[in-house]
C-alpha cells in the first residue's frame, strides 16, 4: 500500500520487484467457529477443561493461561492483568510484548475465573493441573488438546487465533482487535 501511494504522488516511478523467499517455516494457523470449539470442549476431560476453555473466550498465549495468579484478577472490574507467561518451563515475569496490560472478561470467562479462584491465596495459580496439584504447563494443555478434543488443529490455532478471527468477524476494529490480542 505504501509503494502504490508513492507511485500515486509521484515519489517514485514504479514499483520495486521484491526477490523470492525461499522456503516457508511458518506455521499454518486456521481458526475454528465458536460451534467447533464447543464440539471439541465437550471431548475434554472435565477436570481439563477450564484452562482451554478459558483460552478460547479470552485469547491468551498458552503460556499466559498457566502463569495467571489470583492476584492478577480483577473481580470488580472483571478483568484479568496479564503480565507473565511460561516459556521453556520458566516463569517469565514480563509477556511476549513485555507489556503488562489488563484484558476484560467476557461473562463466561469472568464465571471460569470465579469457578477457580475460590479460597485461594492471592500468590496461587488460577488453573491447577489436577494430575500433579501444580501449574498447568503449556505442554500439558497441548497434550490433552491433542489427545481428546478430535480435531486436527493445534490449540493454539484453536484458541489465540480462533479468538482474533471470530471477534474480527463481529466487525470489531482491527487495531482494538489487536490491542485485545496484545500484539
Amino acid at each position: 500500500t505504501l509503494f502504490h501511494w508513492m507511485l500515486r504522488k509521484g515519489i517514485i516511478k514504479e514499483i520495486p520487484v521484491w526477490p523470492k523467499i525461499k522456503g516457508n517455516n511458518a506455521n499454518t494457523r486456521v481458526a475454528l467457529t465458536v460451534s467447533q470449539q464447543e464440539e471439541a470442549l465437550v471431548h475434554i476431560p472435565n477436570d481439563h477443561q477450564a484452562p482451554i476453555e478459558f483460552g478460547m473466550e479470552t485469547g491468551l498465549r498458552p503460556g499466559e493461561t498457566c502463569a495467571l495468579k489470583v492476584k492478577d484478577i480483577n473481580v470488580v472490574d472483571k478483568s484479568a492483568l496479564i503480565r507473565r507467561r511460561l516459556y521453556e518451563g520458566k516463569f517469565v515475569e514480563s509477556t511476549k510484548g513485555g507489556t503488562q496490560l489488563p484484558i476484560p472478561l467476557s461473562p463466561r470467562a469472568f464465571q471460569i475465573i470465579r469457578d477457580n479462584i475460590k479460597n485461594k491465596h492471592p500468590e496461587a495459580f488460577v488453573f491447577i493441573n489436577p494430575d500433579t496439584g501444580r501449574h498447568y504447563t503449556v505442554k500439558k494443555l497441548n497434550q490433552v488438546w491433542r489427545e481428546h478434543s478430535k480435531t486436527d488443529v493445534d490449540y493454539y490455532s484453536a484458541s489465540r487465533h480462533s479468538f482474533c478471527t471470530q471477534i474480527i468477524e463481529t466487525g470489531i476494529n482491527v487495531l482494538q482487535a489487536q490491542q485485545l490480542m496484545r500484539h
